[in-house]
């Protein structure tokens, strides 16, 4: 396979558990390895801990923390984590308790909600011979906060076409194309880009109107 070994090779014993001095633990994929019991890394332990405190004082769903808590559940099942995994969970759940509780009392609640937008039908190949060839839908999709209004859903939709600088730089070109310092392809994709958000915006009015939101 032609591999070449690192520069910091070395031979150690493998340790027995964490509390074991004499070897360590094989530091690999995120994982340590022990020969009674596997760990995941500290680094990922930390990052799980900021990630479930930021869930938690976000105002999301029941569903969408579980969705987050899948994830954790599928580096913790690996390891003998369960405890760590439980006690991400509870946490999660207090903080966004305890955020919903405060948010209720001054009656301003936020919520989180999916917008999607781009939606087609598309086939989907069979996957083994003599199957037949099934239809799913496919689309673009933004997470938009409350109180939801059709100039947020418009910059969230903006934001995930565009990046936030990407509508200056088309214009600076712009400028420069009228100037004669660039070419006129540059007053092209401009105009298309305004085509593009107007057809964006008037999707969006027209959903709102439709949905009564």
């Amino acid at each position: 396979m032609k591999l070449n070994l690192k520069c910091n090779w070395r031979i150690f014993p493998v340790a027995k558990n964490v509390h074991d001095n004499v070897g360590c633990g094989i530091d690999f994929m995120g994982y340590v390895f022990y020969l009674e019991h596997t760990r995941l890394r500290k680094a990922i332990k930390k990052n799980f801990i900021k990630q479930a405190i930021k869930v938690g004082r976000h105002h999301l769903t029941p569903e969408l923390i579980r969705t987050y808590d899948s994830a954790w559940n599928g580096w913790c099942k690996h390891a003998n984590a369960i405890n760590l995994h439980n006690i991400i969970k509870n946490k999660v759940y207090e903080i966004n308790t305890k955020q919903r509780q405060a948010t209720n009392m001054v009656g301003c609640r936020k919520r989180s909600y999916f917008y999607r937008f781009n939606i087609k039908e598309i086939e989907v190949p069979a996957q083994t011979e003599g199957a037949e060839v099934t239809k799913a839908w496919q689309y673009n999709e933004v997470i938009v906060w409350g109180p939801v209004t059709s100039d947020g859903v418009t910059k969230e939709v903006m934001n995930a076409m565009w990046s936030k600088d990407a509508e200056q730089k088309m214009l600076n070109d712009y400028n420069a194309a009228q100037l004669g310092i660039l070419g006129e392809e540059y007053i092209a994709n401009y105009k298309d880009f305004l085509t593009a958000r107007k057809a964006i915006k008037e999707q969006i009015d027209n959903d709102f109107l439709t949905f009564n939101f």
